[in-house]
C-alpha cells in the first residue's frame, strides 16, 4: 500500500464541519437531555465543557469512577451514542471549504494507491472523493471507517482497554463493539510507503490500533523498504504539534530519535497558516 492516511476530528474540523464535542454540546441534540433527571451523565458533561476544553472519552472514564449505579450508566452511556449519532446525520457534509489543506490532501492523492483509516463517525471523506470523480468501487475499497458511521448507524464510542474504569463498565471499552476489528487497521499500518496524520491526536482511548510506532522505531517495520517510508504529520497550531509529538514519543516505547532514522522523511504541516 502506497498512501495510507489517518484521519480523526481535525480533518472535518479544518473542511469547516462542526464536528467537535464542544459543537455537540451546545446542540439541541444534547441540550433537549439536560432536564432530565435521569440522565446527570449530560449534565456532568455540560459542567465540564463550561470550564474546560472537553475529552469525552476521558470524562467517560471519570464518570465510571464515581458512585455511577451500572445499569443507570449504561442507559446513559446508550443516550449519549443516539444523540451523537443524530447530531452528526445533521451536519451539511457537501459545504466544505475547498482551500482547506484537507480537501487539497485529497484531491492530491485522488489519483494515487491510498487507503484511509477514517476514525471519523462522518462520510465526509466518501461525499469528496465522490464529487472529484473517484469511481464508487475504489472508494468502497479505500476507506475503512473505524470506529464505524452514522451512515451504517452504528459507531464505537468509548475508551481504550487500558483505561482504568469500573469493571462493571465493560460497555465503555471499544473492544467490546462488535465493529472493532483492531487486525484490519494494524495491517495497514504495516505496510505503507507514505503515512499522514490528520486531525488525529494519536490519544491513548486508541493507542491499541498504533503497534506500527514501536516497530518503526525499532527497524521491526516493512523491512524490504526499510527507510523509504515517509511520516507526515498535519497539526493545527505549535502546541498541538507538541501533543503529536509526546503521543508519539509515548509508543514508539520513548524511541523517537530511532524512529526519525529510521524513516526517508519526517515532515511536519501546521494547517493552521
Amino acid at each position: 500500500m502506497s498512501h495510507v492516511l489517518i484521519i480523526g476530528n481535525g480533518f472535518d474540523l479544518n473542511l469547516g464541519l462542526k464536528t467537535s464535542y464542544k459543537d455537540f454540546i451546545s446542540s439541541e441534540f444534547f441540550t433537549r437531555n439536560l432536564e432530565d433527571s435521569s440522565l446527570p451523565l449530560f449534565k456532568h458533561l455540560e459542567d465540564i465543557n463550561k470550564t474546560n476544553w472537553i475529552d469525552i472519552e476521558k470524562e467517560l472514564v471519570n464518570y465510571s469512577k464515581s458512585e455511577v449505579e451500572t445499569y443507570a450508566f449504561l442507559s446513559e452511556y446508550k443516550k449519549l451514542c443516539e444523540e451523537l449519532k443524530s447530531y452528526i446525520k445533521s451536519i451539511e457534509l457537501n459545504d466544505v471549504d475547498k482551500n482547506s489543506h484537507a480537501y487539497r490532501l485529497l484531491e492530491n492523492i485522488k489519483g494515487k494507491q491510498f487507503l484511509i483509516l477514517n476514525f471519523n463517525y462522518t462520510d465526509s471523506v466518501e461525499v469528496i472523493l465522490n464529487s472529484l470523480g473517484v469511481p464508487q468501487y475504489r472508494i468502497d475499497e479505500s476507506i475503512i471507517h473505524v470506529h464505524g458511521s452514522v451512515k451504517e448507524d452504528d459507531i464505537i464510542f468509548g475508551v481504550d482497554d487500558d483505561a482504568r474504569i469500573n469493571n462493571e463498565h465493560s460497555f465503555l471499552r471499544k473492544t467490546s463493539s462488535s465493529l472493532y476489528d483492531g487486525e484490519q487497521v494494524m495491517q495497514a499500518l504495516n505496510d505503507f510507503e507514505s503515512l499522514s496524520i490528520f486531525g488525529h491526536s494519536l490519544g491513548e482511548s486508541d493507542h491499541m490500533y498504533f503497534e506500527c510506532f514501536r516497530d518503526l522505531a525499532m527497524g521491526r517495520h516493512s523491512r524490504a523498504r526499510k527507510q523509504r517510508e515517509s511520516l507526515n504529520l498535519y497539526y493545527y497550531d505549535e502546541m498541538a504539534k507538541y501533543q503529536l509529538l509526546s503521543q508519539i514519543y509515548t509508543l514508539s516505547a520513548r524511541q523517537m530519535g530511532r524512529l526519525k532514522d529510521n524513516l526517508a522523511s519526517f515532515n511536519e504541516i501546521d494547517v493552521s497558516k
